[in-house]
């Protein structure tokens, strides 16, 4: 699973929606995404949350070889007010409740 918090320079805020959107769907039809979820953080203004579920590591690293996420990694660190917080978790095991 990758979670991320993005804080986005408040005059960026439409640019980095923008190419979010471009984004995402392409992500989401990618065979091996489980999920994959955008949120606009409601409590902290400019920020934005995102969720990606993931078949396995493999599923993941074909993800960062799309042209897509070369593109938004080249350009969103111009739109951002600090670097993004990313963090990939190792999930062992999941059950219902």
């Amino acid at each position: 699973m990758v979670a991320g918090n993005i804080k986005v320079r408040p005059d960026k805020r439409e640019e980095f929606i923008a190419l979010s959107q471009t984004f995402i769907e392409p992500s989401r039809s990618e065979p091996g995404c489980i999920s994959y979820s955008f949120y606009e953080d409601e409590t902290e203004a400019n920020t934005f949350l995102f969720f990606e579920v993931w078949r396995n590591r493999l599923a993941l690293d074909e993800h960062f070889q799309t042209p897509y996420f070369h593109e938004f990694v080249e350009k969103s660190p111009d739109l951002l007010a600090k670097p993004a917080e990313i963090t990939i978790y190792k999930i062992a095991e999941t059950q219902t409740l």
